[in-house]
């Protein structure tokens, strides 16, 4: 396989527009899905000159296909993280008090035995935070004995009260899947990193979707749709990120997206309404397009009670 690839000729790509020129080899592009089998070497202009002009792809996008064509993933890159460092004062070694072990002891140059001799009275050893809760601990053990413990759990098991129509609703959305069997997979590169799939990456995401489902290939289709789908599952909606959804959701209805990805979109704004519609420019989408707004009413009948 590899050396039917190696001798393969390259096919040029020019892409964007500026039309800046990227190389794939034929057998490669050939293999990703039957369109640009044809493209590539089928009897037509473009198989002929072994060239194509694709002006309305980005280069971000076509990059990530480029990944995938070769490899089988695509991934983002992002600005390396600063690491956080801890400032100490100079000389000092840091200001951290600590509680002594044994309060009974000398501090400061105090006889504490002999002080209570001279008053009389028992000094009272301090007690940290970490002590204290450990004896409320104990004292709660002992005044609720686990058969009446027992008793309590059952009784708020009894208590369950079935998901609210919201959460029911997010349920349908996290269960969404264009195919089933594919898992999301930080590479490890991500993994060492500490983060996930960034808000920043939704429309990137998005576009790599909407190119393979234009150009048929299926399997990158799916990869791109688990990405936006895990990234917004697992989306803490503060203000920072905001921006990246309504970007999301212009896309969606600024270009003829596939249905699948509105779909995606319209459950996740039905889902999390209150916070969107806050944002002046999300108010403004849903003013414009008359579809948007259906589907997203349409999603919203089924939080009422």
């Amino acid at each position: 396989m590899y050396s039917a690839i190696a001798s393969s000729k390259p096919y040029r790509f020019l892409v964007g527009p500026q039309r800046r020129k990227f190389t794939i080899h034929c057998a490669v592009a050939a293999r990703v899905s039957p369109y640009l089998e044809k493209l590539v070497n089928g009897d037509i202009k473009e198989g002929s000159e072994k060239q194509v002009q694709w002006e309305d792809v980005d280069e971000e996008t076509f990059v990530c296909f480029w990944q995938y064509a070769y490899t089988g993933d695509y991934d983002i890159p992002r600005e390396p993280k600063t690491p956080e460092v801890a400032i100490e004062d100079e000389g000092q070694g840091g200001n951290e008090m600590k509680s002594p072990e044994n309060t009974n002891e000398a501090c400061d140059g105090v006889d504490v035995a002999a002080f209570e001799r001279s008053t009389n009275k028992k000094v009272r050893p301090f007690m940290s935070k970490e002590i204290m809760k450990k004896k409320c601990t104990k004292r709660k053990l002992a005044e609720n004995p686990p058969e009446e413990a027992i008793a309590e759990e059952c009784w708020m098991e009894a208590k369950f009260e079935p998901p609210s129509k919201r959460k029911q609703l997010w349920e349908v959305f996290t269960a969404l899947r264009l195919t089933s069997g594919h898992q999301v997979v930080l590479n490890p590169e991500q993994e060492s990193q500490g983060h996930d799939f960034d808000a920043g990456d939704l429309l990137c995401h998005a576009r790599v979707y909407a190119f393979a489902d234009c150009y048929g290939i299926f399997e990158l289709m799916e990869l791109s749709y688990d990405r936006i789908h895990h990234t917004l599952c697992n989306l803490d909606l503060r203000t920072e990120t905001l921006a990246d959804i309504i970007a999301l959701v212009h896309y969606c209805y600024e270009t003829p997206a596939p249905p699948d990805l509105k779909e995606l979109v319209v459950l996740y704004s039905a889902c999390n309404i209150e916070t969107l519609w806050v944002d002046e420019q999300f108010q403004h989408i849903i003013e414009t397009h008359g579809d948007l707004s259906r589907a997203v009413i349409a999603s919203l009948l089924g939080r009422l009670d």
